[in-house]
């Protein structure tokens, strides 16, 4: 999911990438990428020596490599997929990094019927950090289709007017980290 604001988040994704040739490697680094290789990233993976990452993205042609390091970035929620957009053809690996880098990643628990993800900090300004806010209501009412909104207050204003008008957003609440939420009406 895209944010208007993403400068408001305390982190900058670091991004690993595999990639076959060397044409691959040099357009994702000038795309943004930390970490660019192919097989010789593998061992450094396995053995732990890595510098530090937080998203990983691979092409095609890699992929077969990629699955020997399965254990490893499965279990982080960093595996490449299609899915995620994080499994691309090599023509397209600079728009999955910037894509990448704009996007906010977030956590859906199915059992619970929550969403979780970080908007912004305190410390930034409150019309951006409501921007993002109202981002994340339209992609939501849009089923993934809204293009956020940037400055209205429309979407928040007719959820707590009717909260049943919507059938995916019961109710939200923000709130800081370790601290509890506060129910927005």
């Amino acid at each position: 999911m895209n944010l208007p604001n993403p400068e408001l988040l305390n982190s900058r994704p670091s991004i690993l990438v595999f990639a076959a040739s060397g044409e691959e490697c040099r357009a994702a680094l000038s795309a943004g990428a930390l970490i660019v290789g192919g097989e010789e990233l593998i061992p450094q993976l396995i053995e732990g020596s890595l510098a530090a990452f937080n998203r990983c993205i691979a092409t095609t042609g890699m992929m077969g490599s990629v699955m020997k390091v399965a254990r490893v970035l499965g279990p982080k929620g960093l595996m490449p997929s299609i899915k995620t957009g994080t499994l691309v053809d090599s023509k397209d690996l600079p728009v999955a990094i910037k894509t990448c880098l704009q996007s906010v990643p977030y956590k859906i628990e199915k059992n619970a019927g929550l969403m979780n993800m970080s908007l912004g900090t305190l410390s930034g300004p409150d019309e951006s950090l409501m921007q993002n806010v109202l981002a994340v209501i339209d992609h939501l009412n849009g089923l993934g289709g809204g293009s956020g909104s940037k400055s209205s207050t429309s979407s928040l204003n007719t959820f707590i007017n009717n909260p049943h008008s919507n059938r995916y957003i019961q109710r939200i609440y923000l709130s800081t980290r370790g601290h509890p939420g506060i129910q927005i009406s």
